[in-house]
């Protein structure tokens, strides 16, 4: 891979010498310059945040903005990659690395440490259809793996509540993707590249350009993208369950495996029943032995056969056109149609096993035993590529309008028309359990000698060879079916915005106005396929439902100048969500000051309100239903008392099916915030920011934690808590909690009390308040003969993250509650540009905080990463850039306690390590750049 990158870089620099010279001849024959009629200009800039055009950028919202070019320059490979690294981005969020999650294709940031659902993102000030499927089979939010980055100009990023201008949403912040007004001729951008430690080669052609013809300007451009897979294999420290920092974590994969369901130890199959398989997972099965468990067919090499990064194929469309049918009017639309599909194979998920949908016991007439796991891991080998989901997804935004000034007024007015939809589609092969189970046991044998009237068969490997041996890719397409689901969301718009920047005028000034009505539809359909709800497909969940509603809006803004120093800003906004089952209205306020003792001095604050409207899924969902592991509280009370220190096995981690309904009388979520902060430009060259944000968030959506339920029904079964607290088990909260668990009677022979599934629903309870400092410092200097310098430097730290999940619990302290699955507390990044003459050279240094590790017992260190370009200009018109993502090839921090596959924290940290890509840039026809 190493020698292929290089070689590749080589190759594009030779083209590109070729490559320029017609470029340049091209440019200067093809260049015109055309005169074109100049429109009435709006007085000041639009800016994010606010339905007035300000002539500061900066306002009592602080704003961070990340251009087109410094994403290039930064080392950054789409706009996802620039948002996720941004400090503000600190939760952990499920991406690539999350196949097994309801949205492995998707990916997502977290501002502020919160849910994914309360930012809100826009393209252009409009809102984006949020993803089909459910992340954590819950929430609703907007995936930004289909965002190309060849239409991308800026974007800007508002942490903190903005709901008085945007609505629902919008209470960790706001995300403005803005696209490209205007363009010059022809642009041609290639890159190519891949990751030095393997895998993940990459291309991406981009073409894009833009014309005037008399009244009509027209932008255009379309991308194209292909990636290879990461997997787990590919990664010295990913690619063996032998690389588990923790000695108990490095048994094999259990391939071939069976046990005792009275002492749980497991069966020995003997050596000679690993040898026929002995090729599957690249020669890699052995007989193997777990310590307290005892022998089997394994694999430590099982694992690392999953992908961190999804094979994918994309291709996206943009096209912009503005019409001036006079000196203050223009008509303009906009439409971006993207495409992808991705490829993904999910390590260890692909077996067949008692339960799930097969008798949780069996008896084996040959070792004369009852068995309680009896389980067959399929081998690449066995199914190839047939296991391997796949999942598609489309985009399609439009927005047409009219905008312009009411005759020769201050009055400016843009009415339009926008709908944003998204189509995403799974195929997924999954066992038939009729199928699958007749398959892997074979011809039932009558019941078990105790009489408890549990199936016997011949279970040992001499008598089992479907079992025991290895399947045929025909045999696993023989035994199983594609699941397939087409789900589909749109979210669409009619709006009259209105402005005017000199409403009446004040001593200290004029007083600006801006004010929007809106109605829309939101609509989410997400069917699953109905084999799956009736149980036809083994250990195979999903997520149903669909619905509609209706919203509408009217807000409002005036920018008051108080005094000759002191600005005011006010905006206040009403919001109303109409179901068939509910109908909710809203008013959300915020105020923001401004005070300048100089020009170059501001210091900043707000204070308001913010809502979200329940997402989606949570309110129209017909239920969920997925595999998940779960501390059995009730056994591991009775079997080690109520002061045990941690739970034993079998009881700390037992595998269940867990069941999740919306709930159609949800109410608005709310939040209250404030912030503070200056901006100090002392020169036009250096501008320093700090700023404070607290979001405090009520009646916050969420369901009884399984952990929860579970622990409540043992404090019902046992008949009082942990600290000897009785507890009434006949009360309604009692029974309501025991219904929501299911178990095998608590009297049953075998296996009783077992624990197999719980089921739970949304509700307006919870709370959460976060607290963050956010700094960023740029500096430009000319250094004569030795060129150009730009330096940049951002800094955010949390200073509080508080929960409290129901009333009755604590209020936990997340950024001390030594618990895994923690955010970064703060992260850190600075940047230098360097121009000299026809080089443009760029380093970034990105620095994410500890984190708690795996066990709780302390942290992990912190996680550096520096990116770097090198770019050649051969002329105005062509140019070509070296790209180096984490040249140090920095690894996730070791954490010794970790006992999970693959031994780091997915949510915040991936392996793909060092990745190398070369760019070539021609431009032609128009004017120079």
């Amino acid at each position: 891979m190493k020698q292929r990158v290089l070689v590749s870089s080589i190759i594009i620099g030779l083209y590109a010498s070729l490559a320029i010279g017609n470029a340049m001849a091209q440019s200067a024959g093809d260049q015109s310059e055309e005169s074109k009629k100049e429109t009435t200009q709006l007085t000041g800039v639009t800016v994010t945040g606010s339905l007035i055009p300000k002539a500061q950028i900066e306002t009592a919202a602080p704003t961070i903005t990340i251009t087109a070019d410094e994403m290039k320059k930064q080392g950054f490979s789409n706009v996802y990659d620039a948002l996720r690294s941004m400090p503000t981005a600190q939760g952990a969020v499920q991406d690539n690395q999350s196949t097994n999650s309801f949205t492995p294709g998707a990916q997502t940031i977290s501002l502020l440490g919160l849910d994914p659902s309360f930012t809100l993102v826009l393209m252009n000030g409009k809102p984006l259809a949020d993803y089909p499927l459910l992340y954590n089979s819950n929430s609703n939010f907007v995936d930004l793996s289909n965002i190309p980055n060849a239409i991308v100009d800026h974007i800007d990023i508002l942490p903190g509540n903005q709901s008085a201008i945007y609505g629902s949403a919008a209470i960790a912040g706001v995300v403005n993707i803005i696209t490209k007004q205007r363009l010059d001729g022809v642009y041609l951008d290639y890159r190519m590249g891949g990751f030095t430690d393997g895998g993940g080669q990459q291309q991406r052609v981009q073409i894009s350009g833009g014309n005037s013809w008399g009244k009509l300007d027209l932008i255009y451009a379309l991308q194209l993208d292909n990636q290879n897979p990461i997997y787990g294999y590919q990664r010295s420290y990913t690619d063996s369950s032998l690389d588990a920092p923790v000695a108990s974590a490095q048994a094999a994969s259990r391939v071939r495996v069976f046990s005792n369901a009275f002492t749980g130890k497991y069966i020995d199959p003997g050596s000679a029943a690993c040898s026929p398989i002995s090729n599957l997972f690249n020669n890699t099965v052995r007989y193997s032995t777990r310590t307290g468990f005892g022998n089997y067919c394994g694999s430590t090499a099982a694992p690392g056969y999953t992908t961190f990064l999804n094979g994918s194929k994309g291709a996206s469309g943009y096209l912009s056109a503005r019409y001036h049918l006079n000196d203050t009017t223009e008509l303009y639309g906009d439409f971006v149609a993207s495409t992808s599909k991705q490829k993904i194979t999910v390590g260890g998920v692909t077996f067949w096993g008692l339960g799930f949908g097969t008798a949780p016991y069996i008896y084996d007439v040959d070792t004369h035993h009852l068995v309680s796991v009896y389980q067959h891991i399929l081998a690449p080998e066995e199914v190839g590529t047939l296991a391997d989901p796949s999942i598609w997804s489309e985009q399609y935004i439009g927005t047409a309008g009219i905008r312009g000034s009411f005759g020769d007024s201050n009055w400016n007015y843009d009415a339009y028309l926008h709908r944003s939809d998204v189509l995403s589609g799974t195929k997924q092969r999954r066992l038939l359990t009729d199928k699958a189970d007749a398959f892997f046991l074979g011809k039932q044998v009558g019941v078990d000698p105790y009489g408890y009237g549990y199936p016997a068969y011949h279970l040992g490997p001499s008598n089992n060879p479907n079992f025991w041996g290895a399947l045929t890719p025909a045999q696993y397409a023989s035994i199983s079916d594609d699941v397939r689901s087409d789900s589909s969301t749109y979210n669409e718009t009619a709006a009259i915005q209105v402005n005017n920047t000199d409403l009446f005028s004040l001593p200290a000034g004029a007083v600006g106005f801006g004010g929007i009505a809106e109605w829309g539809k939101q609509s989410w359909n997400n069917p699953v396929d109905p084999r799956v709800v009736s149980g036809e497909f083994w250990g195979t969940g999903g997520t149903s439902g669909q619905g509609t509603r209706d919203r509408y809006a009217v807000a409002g803004e005036l920018n008051v100048p108080v005094f000759s120093m002191l600005t005011a800003d006010l905006s206040g906004r009403y919001d109303k969500y109409s179901t068939d089952a509910n109908s909710q209205g809203k008013f959300t306020y915020k105020v923001g000051l401004e005070f300048r003792p100089i020009d170059t001095l501001l210091f900043r604050g707000n204070y308001g309100t913010a809502f979200r409207a329940p997402d989606m899924g949570y309110v129209f969902s017909g239920g969920s239903s997925f595999f998940t592991n779960a501390t059995d509280y009730y056994n591991c009370r009775i079997h080690q008392g109520d002061n045990y220190t941690s739970c034993n096995p079998p009881y700390d981690s037992v595998q269940i099916s867990g069941n999740s309904s919306g709930n159609q009388n949800l109410k608005y979520i709310t939040a209250k915030s404030f912030g503070y902060g200056l901006v100090w430009s002392p020169t036009s060259n250096l501008t320093l920011k700090a700023d404070y944000v607290h979001v405090r968030i009520d009646q916050e959506v969420n369901s009884y934690s399984i952990d929860t339920i579970l622990q409540r029904e043992a404090d019902c079964l046992i008949g009082h808590t942990t600290n000897g607290t009785p507890v009434d088990g006949n009360s309604a909260s009692c029974k309501a909690f025991e219904a929501e668990v299911g178990r095998n009677p608590l009297n049953a022979p075998v296996g009783a009390g077992q624990l197999n599934s719980v089921t739970t629903y949304p509700i307006n309870i919870s709370r959460e308040s976060v607290s963050n400092i956010i700094a960023s410092g740029a500096y430009k200097f000319e250094a004569g003969r030795f060129g150009d310098f730009t330096l940049n430097a951002d800094y955010n730290v949390q200073t509080s993250h508080l929960q409290q999940q129901f009333p009755t619990d604590p209020t936990l302290d997340l950024l001390r509650t030594n618990s895994y699955g923690n955010q970064f507390k703060d992260i850190g990044s600075a940047s230098v540009i360097w121009d000299i003459g026809p080089w443009s050279t760029a380093v970034k240094y990105i620095r994410y905080g500890k984190t708690f590790n795996f066990k709780g017992t302390g942290t992990v260190g912190p996680w550096m990463k520096y990116n770097a370009t090198v770019a050649y200009n051969f002329s105005d018109d062509a140019s070509l850039t070296l790209i180096g993502n984490n040249i140090f090839n920095a690894r996730p921090p070791k954490d010794p306690t970790f006992t999970s596959y693959p031994y780091y924290d997915v949510y915040s940290y991936n392996s793909y390590g060092r990745l190398v890509m070369v760019e070539m840039n021609v431009h032609f026809g128009g004017s120079k750049k």
